[in-house]
């Protein structure tokens, strides 16, 4: 939670370690005050001069009153460099390419790109589709959508095996048309069918000295034992009948940092957790 009532004109510097860009004159808020919650030892120590020096909102721009929509308040750095004539869409993409080395347990930063005015066409193939907003109520910061039809791919050139997700929000509590895509979000969540099936599939367990709910599974074996060619497909409902939207994630991809309590057992963590619906 934060809150700013004051804006000024900065530089912002873009780097991706080969060659840098400076945009002069953004606008930017000033927070007054910031509230964050994060992971603790239980020794209530101070939050790392690191984390969080600042957020770079990439929402989009409201400026009516249709469906009761709030209207932005304050900076918004996408309308702000299209009006400037610095971009000339108001689109955006993000993504991460594969790890940095072949070494995933490595402390190697990924380093992701954020495309802002246009859209990278080698990272898809056929035509852009649509997927459909499953939120009741507008929402300026979030997306919600049915959960996809998931298949996973163990590697080696072995078929695909469909895992099916529980859309029984009576039995689960979870309604699956309402997942959120979160860019931001630090895990995934599926609720399957059948939970045992899932995990012979896939080669992920639950590790018994962490079994809370919500925390996150681990694969059972060193990271380096991931098959390259592994991944989950997700294969999303489109707003339109006849599109596919589909989605190619390799499960190593999934390994974002290493939990003790797996290290011990000589596993690798992912940053999956069942029994919800969010990605």
């Amino acid at each position: 939670m934060y809150t700013s009532n004051k804006k000024i004109n900065d530089s912002f510097t873009f780097s991706n370690g080969l060659d840098s860009v400076v945009v002069p004159d953004v606008q930017v808020a000033l927070t007054q005050y910031l509230q964050q919650r994060i992971a603790d030892s239980g020794t209530c120590s101070p939050v790392p001069n690191s984390y969080s020096k600042s957020i770079m909102g990439i929402s989009r721009f409201v400026n009516s009153t249709e469906n009761g929509a709030p209207n932005t308040q304050g900076p918004s750095i996408r309308h702000n460099l299209l009006t400037a004539g610095r971009i000339s869409a108001a689109v955006q993409s993000l993504w991460f390419d594969k790890p940095p080395t072949d070494d995933v347990t490595s402390d190697e930063p990924w380093i992701g790109t954020g495309l802002l005015g246009g859209i990278d066409t080698s990272k898809y193939t056929g035509p852009l589709v649509r997927i459909p907003s499953t939120a009741t109520t507008f929402l300026q910061d979030q997306y919600f959508t049915n959960a996809a039809n998931m298949t996973f791919f163990p590697g080696g050139g072995k078929p695909g095996i469909f895992l099916p997700n529980n859309f029984d929000v009576n039995t689960t509590g979870v309604d699956m048309t309402q997942c959120l895509i979160d860019s931001g979000a630090g895990s995934e969540s599926f609720y399957p069918v059948d939970f045992d099936a899932w995990y012979t599939a896939t080669g992920i367990v639950q590790n018994p000295d962490r079994a809370t709910p919500g925390s996150d599974l681990a694969f059972a074996g060193p990271c380096s034992s991931i098959p390259e060619d592994a991944v989950f497909e997700y294969d999303f409902v489109t707003a339109r009948k006849g599109e596919k939207a589909v989605v190619r994630i390799p499960l190593r991809n999934y390994h974002r940092y290493q939990d003790p309590l797996d290290e011990a057992r000589g596993w690798c963590t992912m940053a999956i957790y069942l029994r919800g619906c969010s990605l």
